[in-house]
Order: structure tokens, then C-alpha cells, then sequence
């Protein structure tokens, strides 16, 4: 069973030394026990010390060594005599535990994967004050569906990767084929020896960057083409795939005159630290609306090589349409840090991050977040301008259907017989030019109005 200590200070192993029949404990001399302290094969501690004590289940030897280094020490205790060998690790650490608060595990790697994909959990163990550690006896990482609970896969020891200081990662063994959410738990041992855990959810087999229609084609024939004749003189209707097109291209187009989001989209963008913002609890406005959901911040000066992760139950999002969130220190490991008043204006709970004495610094926040709708949940508006553009397209095929492409009028003489047939379709002039004009005008009220819902009302100078 490990024991724990620091670097510095004298750690004390008491171990009893037996016969060769390894059952019988054997009296003998200091002298003859021969104690080796290595951390990755190589010494890592000062002079030990050992001493023979009496106890009620027999003689016992006390080793004492004082570690140098920060680390998983593995001490071999030999008796020359009987070359009984005995072993022991110690958890050696450059911190004294005792004073600190604790730490936190943070959730790394979380942004949504497509279906079909193994999923990676990645996690960090970090101190109050920011500092990676490896956590002794990583034992195992429990994954479950979040939403019945059921054991999905039980990953041990060996499966569990180290990336670097504190970080870790597990692979779910197969693909996932569904969209759920997974629970991951992570079984460790903590300072003093103790089991402990950490949990997380995520939704990590959800579709992201969709291809399904934002509008379904059985929506544009139903409501915006419902008294609209969609077949040719021979009865042949438009094709599945017009429609399909003529509403993925109006998706593209909206979104582009509309300069938001409309399919699910994750993004990853740089925000400058700016004081005044900061000291507003972080206020950040990401670049593209609306905002769904915010899967990671974190900071890290250039060059730096270290990232300091914020937790994500920090995330505060304001106003999704805006694409506005705040930074709010709740519970975690960075609380204490994000709280501290040293070097502080006075009143603010937000620490001044005051590289180089700046007080703006570029590029120092890195924001990964979902953006846009999700399949069936695009609000009314959005839908109905995405079916009157679209529709506009189909009507301008459909008409050149009618009778032929830019026809106003067509006869048929057969004997003593002749039939006539006129519409409104000219060589500039559509066949369904009266309800083209009618989607137009509709589609010049309501994209405005989409506008000013997610980008506010414009203020022009002259």
C-alpha cells in the first residue's frame, strides 16, 4: 500500500523482515537491511536510515529516506541474511497538501462528434493555483449512458493515456452509431490515500454540420406551394432533389445575408483580453450568432506553452441571440485564483491579468462553442424565409413548365379543330410572376426583422 510525501522531508516506512519460509519474522541486526530508493530506475533519495523496533507482532525495521525529487518512488528493503526482499512505493509530491484547499479535474476535448466516431474523454488535474499534478492510482474511468444510467464500458488503468503533467484521456472502444449523451467518471486516489471521483457529462456522439434540411421539402409544398401545379405538360413532377437544393441553396444564402448561423456549426475563435471588459466578469461576444452552447475557454499567452482551462459551469451565457456570455467564478479549482484580491482594483473580484502591464493583450482567450440550429428547432421566422426563398426558385421552374420557357401563348389546329391556350408567362415575365413578386415582398419584411433579432438596429453616419 503507497504512502505519500514531500519532497524535503523525511518519509518513514516500518516493515518487518522475515525467515526464508516468508511466515516467521526474523530478529537481526540494522546493519543487514540494504534500502535502494528509485524513481525510474535511477537513486533519488539522500542517506537512509534504519532502525530495528520492537512490536506486539514481532521485530520490525524503520527506513527513513528524504526524497529529492517529485515523483512515484519505489523503495527496495533487503535482508542481507536471508535475502528477504520487501517493497513499498511513496506518492512524493513538491506541495504540502495540508495547506492547500484542494484541486479540481476539468474537462478537456468535449466539442460534439459526428455519429460513427469514437469518442475521446480527455480531462486535467489541476491545483488551486493553476499547476497541473498527476494524481496518484488513476484507476479507472466508468462511461454511461447520462440519460438511463446503464454501465456502457468500464475502462482500467492500462487504458488510460497520459498526454502530459495532469492530463489524461480514454477512447470509447467502439463507434458510437446514436446521438446520446455519455457520463464519464473518473476513479483516483487523492492527497491523503482516500478514493475519490469526478464526473462529467457531455454530448458526444451528437450530428454536428448536419446535411438534413433546416426546412423539410413535404413544409414548402404543403404551406408556401400548396395551390402551386408542380408537374410538366406530361404530368412529370419536379424532382426530390430540386427541392432539396433549392433549400440547402436558400439556407446558404440567408445565412449569408442574414450573418448569422442557421446549420449547427462548432467554432473555435481568439478573443483580446481587454481590462474593461474583464472587469465585467469577462464579458466576451463571439463572432457568430446565435450561440448554443459554450464548450471551452481558455487562456494562454503566446509562446507560453502552458493553457490555463476555465471550468465550463463557469460559462454564463447572456443572451444567445447576441452571442454574449460571462465569466462567473462559482465552484472549482480556479476560484480562489479568479477571486484573489492581490494586485486587484479595489471592489473587483476579477484578478487583473496584467501581461506586460497591459491592459489589453491579443488573442489571450481561445473560445470553442456550437453555434447556429439544430435539426427541427429553427425558429418560425427563420423557417418561413427559408421556404419563401427557396420556394421563389421552384416557382421559377415550375413556370417555365407550364408550357415552355418564356411562352405567353400556345395553339393546336387539328382539322376544323384548334384550341388555344395563354398565360402570363412572357420572355421577361414568369409564369408564377404574381406570387414570385408576393414571396419577394414578404421575404424584403421579414429578413430585416431577423436581422435586427440577432444583430440589433444598424446606426449609419452621413
Amino acid at each position: 500500500m503507497a504512502i505519500f510525501g514531500k519532497i524535503g522531508q523525511p518519509v518513514r516506512i516500518q516493515a518487518p523482515i522475515y525467515e526464508l519460509d516468508g511466515v516467521t519474522r526474523k530478529a537481526g541486526v540494522a546493519a543487514d537491511v540494504d534500502v535502494q530508493v528509485l524513481v525510474g530506475g535511477v537513486d533519488a533519495a539522500l542517506a537512509s536510515t534504519v532502525n530495528e523496533i520492537a512490536t506486539d507482532a514481532g521485530p520490525e525495521y524503520l527506513v527513513t529516506f528524504t526524497p529529492l525529487v517529485e515523483g512515484l518512488h519505489t523503495v527496495r528493503i533487503r535482508y542481507a541474511p536471508t535475502m528477504t526482499d520487501l517493497g513499498d512505493e511513496v506518492q512524493v509530491w513538491r506541495h504540502n497538501f495540508n495547506d492547500l484547499a484542494g484541486f479540481t479535474v476539468l474537462p478537456l476535448a468535449r466539442a460534439a462528434v459526428d455519429v460513427g466516431n469514437a469518442v475521446e474523454l480527455r480531462v486535467r488535474f489541476v491545483l488551486n493555483d493553476g499547476t497541473p499534478f498527476d494524481p496518484f492510482e488513476l484507476r479507472q474511468v466508468v462511461i454511461t449512458n447520462a440519460d438511463t444510467s446503464a454501465v456502457l464500458w468500464t475502462i482500467g488503468a492500462a487504458g488510460i493515456e497520459r498526454l502530459a503533467e495532469g492530463e489524461y484521456r480514454v477512447w470509447t472502444p467502439v463507434a458510437l452509431g446514436e446521438s446520446l449523451t455519455l457520463a464519464d467518471r473518473w476513479y483516483f486516489k487523492g492527497f491523503n490515500g482516500s478514493e475519490q471521483s469526478r464526473g462529467f457529462a457531455r454530448v458526444v456522439a451528437a450530428v454536428v454540420g448536419a446535411t438534413d434540411l433546416l426546412v423539410t421539402v413535404e413544409r414548402l409544398k404543403r404551406h408556401e406551394l400548396g395551390g402551386v401545379d408542380l408537374t410538366d405538360n406530361d404530368g412529370n413532377p419536379l424532382a426530390l432533389e430540386t427541392f432539396e437544393e433549392s433549400i440547402r441553396e436558400a439556407t446558404d444564402e440567408l445565412a449569408a445575408r442574414l450573418d448569422i448561423k442557421l446549420a449547427p456549426e462548432v467554432v473555435t475563435e481568439h478573443h483580446d483580453y481587454d481590462l474593461s471588459r474583464w472587469s465585467m466578469f469577462g464579458w466576451t461576444e463571439v463572432d457568430h450568432r446565435p450561440l448554443r452552447e459554450v464548450l471551452k475557454v481558455e487562456a494562454s499567452y503566446q509562446g507560453s506553452g502552458y493553457v490555463l482551462p476555465f471550468p465550463v459551469e463557469w460559462i454564463n451565457i447572456v443572451d444567445p441571440d447576441f452571442g454574449q456570455f460571462n465569466v462567473v467564478p462559482q465552484t472549482g479549482t480556479l476560484e480562489q485564483f479568479l477571486t484573489m484580491q492581490a494586485g486587484n482594483a479595489v471592489g473587483s473580484l476579477m484578478p487583473v491579468l496584467h501581461p506586460g502591464g497591459s491592459p489589453w493583450w491579443p488573442n489571450l482567450f481561445h473560445v470553442t462553442y456550437r453555434a447556429g440550429f439544430d435539426v427541427g428547432k429553427v425558429p418560425p421566422r427563420i423557417q418561413k424565409a427559408i421556404a419563401l426563398k427557396a420556394g421563389i426558385e421552384i416557382l421559377n421552374i415550375a413556370g417555365e413548365m407550364i408550357i415552355g420557357s418564356g411562352i405567353a401563348s400556345q395553339s393546336i389546329s387539328i382539322g376544323g379543330l384548334s384550341q388555344s391556350v395563354s398565360t402570363t408567362s412572357s420572355a421577361t415575365n414568369a409564369g408564377h410572376g404574381a406570387l414570385i413578386i408576393q414571396f419577394t415582398n414578404q421575404l424584403k419584411e421579414l429578413i430585416p426583422a431577423i436581422r435586427r433579432q440577432y444583430h440589433g438596429v444598424s446606426f449609419g453616419v452621413v
